[in-house]
């Protein structure tokens, strides 16, 4: 339902003692100033410390001992906070959410430790090669620009953050309009309507975003010490902006010992340990990519030409059909498992709300189910190669 400030309200209502709960808010690293890359990141570790109401210790306090958890992550066009909890304490955890909803003032001291922290955070990924593998791949699709920079912003950019500008961040990009609440599990009517208060209290108005920049894409190629393996990742612009498709993709791709890339390059090969891929959409665009995470150097044409084989294979509809049947069952399964991590069903619902499909995680699952497999081979298009070498 939409409120009368423009935010959005969804719930899923199930048996269940726990609830999950997802507020997205619709700016993320893409529509931040080049200079200030990074601030909502790092505005995202500051709601969780001191705020006007509650210390950040009270707040972790009230969270987990009634029954609950939370946590946040930034997009590259929105973020989201979330948290599970016992549906009977809603309340305490519920006013712990307005007052991060609400506050507008941080502690120095706490603004100076954090960013410590995350300043941390970007230069460990920067020197792990599987996550400067995938936020490379950003980079070659859409090039040196708003798409392609890291979401996390760079060492140099987040330095220079002053607590100012963060409260001012959290001023302007927390209102009402296009907020996005989902509700998952033992949702109540008191629940509820304690969410449309929750909601209510979000300064009302539009966030103002700029149009986001992309350039072209191209082949990156870096060096980093990582002994004598390389890494390999392949990514593309999505031709159709079609989520469905996209995760039929990486069921077919790289999900389980019979998906393509570990059949073949693992089990028949003995080339590489592990296999991964990346994917987000906004509005206007989307990518998706496929890494091979770490393998033998002397092999590298030979990996680039399986990826890009298999892509190809796929493309032109020669799968087998049993596999995909397999995969369906796949899915059927990891549908049970996943059924009780509300928290996160709730984000995942958000994020698709956000994008004009409120469909619930469960429901989209059984839709992939039911969905015919054919023409998955649609959304594969050309793209680039990122490639992690040793050093010289």
């Amino acid at each position: 339902m939409e409120l009368d400030n423009g935010s959005k309200l969804y719930w899923f209502k199930e048996e269940s003692k726990n609830v999950g709960l997802a507020l997205l808010i619709p700016f993320g690293s893409i529509y931040e100033d080049k200079s200030k890359r990074g601030i909502t990141h790092l505005l995202e570790h500051l709601l969780f410390k001191s705020n006007r109401k509650y210390s950040a210790k009270e707040m972790n306090r009230i969270i987990e001992l009634s029954g609950g958890e939370w946590n946040a992550s930034t997009y590259w066009d929105s973020f989201v906070i979330q948290a599970e909890f016992l549906s009977s304490n809603y309340k305490r955890v519920l006013d712990v959410f307005e007052s991060v909803v609400t506050n507008d003032k941080f502690l120095n001291e706490e603004f100076e430790r954090e960013k410590e922290v995350v300043l941390t955070e970007i230069k460990e990924q920067m020197n792990d090669p599987l996550s400067k593998l995938y936020s490379l791949v950003r980079r070659s699709v859409y090039g040196d620009s708003d798409l392609g920079a890291p979401i996390g912003g760079y060492p140099e950019t987040v330095e220079d953050l002053t607590l100012h500008e963060v409260e001012e961040h959290k001023r302007k990009i927390f209102k009402s309009r296009n907020a996005i609440m989902v509700l998952v599990g033992g949702v109540s009517s008191e629940i509820i309507e304690r969410a449309k208060n929750l909601l209510t209290s979000i300064e009302e108005g539009n966030v103002e975003k700029k149009k986001p920049s992309w350039g072209d894409g191209e082949d990156i190629v870096v060096e980093m010490d990582t002994g004598d393996i390389c890494y390999l990742a392949y990514g593309w612009k999505l031709p159709v902006l079609d989520m469905f498709r996209s995760v039929m993709l990486e069921y077919l791709m790289v999900v389980g010992s019979t998906s393509l890339l570990y059949d073949r390059i693992r089990e028949e090969l003995g080339l590489a340990y592990s296999f991964g891929s990346s994917s987000d959409m906004t509005h206007e665009t989307g990518y998706i990519s496929f890494g091979v995470e770490g393998y033998h150097c002397d092999k590298r044409e030979l990996v680039k030409e399986i990826l890009l084989e298999t892509l190809w294979r796929i493309k032109e509809n020669k799968i087998d059909r049993e596999l995909i049947k397999g995969k369906k069952n796949m899915i059927e399964f990891g549908k049970e498992k996943y059924r009780h991590f509300y928290a996160e069903r709730a984000e995942d619902t958000a994020r698709r709300a956000y994008l004009g499909k409120p469909i619930e995680s469960i429901e989209f699952a059984e839709r992939l189910v039911e969905k015919n497999w054919d023409n998955v081979g649609e959304v594969v298009s050309d793209g680039y190669f990122v490639e992690i070498l040793p050093l010289k």
